[in-house]
């Protein structure tokens, strides 16, 4: 049944064309999608998307984009599959649902479909905002964290330039002091011994030169 539904999806052109963004549109059909419908056919529309051959040798540089286009490519595919846009799909099954359940002649389905794609986008256009906001917040901080370093690095700048030179004067000479000297190690002389003095003879005092009693010659 998906295969035979898949082949319907991709064989059936309609005037209405579903947008799903970067992602393959979806015709309008008579069956109601699911989610895993819609990734299934963007996954298969992409993958049979015609790949122009790789460039030769000749042209490294042609080489290096090619390679990086086709790895993109691939991620992309990865995506799909592991449910990345799992929101948008959501988004293309409930428009595409619409009319289907409209044209089988079912309102109330298609209304219950309007209800829950107003509340998805709703959510999807809130989740952008706080997306934006953080963004935004992300580059304020970084502005002020780069204007703090280049205010902090004006600072050190003014610094250098404003820094005062002490020019201490050159001492004056001091005189070296005297080495000691060492000590005479022969040791010192005795002192002389006193000699007693020569008695006087008695009956004759001492008189000094120049007296009467001992006139100078």
């Amino acid at each position: 049944m998906r295969s035979l539904l898949l082949v319907l999806l991709l064989a059936t052109s309609a005037s209405a064309w579903i947008d799903a963004g970067p992602l393959p549109t979806i015709p309008h059909t008579s069956r109601v999608l699911t989610v895993e419908d819609v990734e299934t056919y963007w996954f298969n529309v992409l993958r049979r998307t015609e790949i122009p051959r790789r460039p030769s040798a000749l042209h490294p540089e042609k080489q290096k984009q090619w390679d990086a286009k086709i790895a993109g490519f691939k991620q992309h595919l990865r995506q799909i599959l592991n449910g990345h846009f799992r929101v948008e799909a959501e988004v293309a099954m409930l428009r595409h649902n619409i009319v289907a359940w409209e044209r089988k002649g079912d309102p109330r389905e298609a209304d219950r479909c309007r209800d829950r794609l107003r509340a998805v986008l709703e959510h999807q256009a809130l989740m952008k905002a706080l997306a934006t906001k953080e963004e935004a917040a992300r580059r304020t901080a970084d502005a002020a964290e780069r204007q703090a370093r280049a205010l902090e690095r004006m600072a050190a700048s003014d610094d250098r330039d404003h820094t005062t030179v002490v020019v201490h004067p050159a001492p004056t000479h001091c005189p070296q002091p005297a080495a000691p000297t060492r000590p005479d190690p022969r040791p010192e002389p005795w002192p002389a011994v006193p000699t007693r003095p020569t008695p006087e003879p008695p009956g004759r005092p001492f008189c000094p030169v120049g007296s009467p009693d001992f006139p100078a010659r």
